[in-house]
């Protein structure tokens, strides 16, 4: 797995190139653990909307009759699977 880098920034660049003037770094403060736990709560809230309408269409697309398998952790090529009735569901693939 590679190492995911970060750059977290305690301010804001102002560009002012146009006005013939150097780019200025402007601090601001750090955000409070409100600030954060706000942020969380919308991402959460998102990623829980997204599942909901990715499982909705998978639902109306999927007919119930047929069994969905969901990882091919048994070794199941997509034709040996359609063979044996199952389907192959991967999210954001048709």
């Amino acid at each position: 797995m590679k190492p995911n880098h970060f750059v977290f920034l305690e301010g804001v660049y102002l560009d002012r190139t146009a006005q013939g003037l150097k780019t200025r770094f402007i601090k601001v403060e750090p955000p409070t653990d409100a600030d954060i736990a706000m942020v969380l709560q919308k991402i959460s809230r998102r990623v829980v909307r997204m599942y909901a309408i990715w499982d909705t269409w998978r639902r109306a697309l999927m007919p119930p009759s047929v069994p969905v398998l969901r990882t091919c952790r048994r070794g199941y090529t997509k034709e040996a699977a359609a063979s044996k009735g199952i389907a192959i569901a991967i999210p954001g693939k048709a």
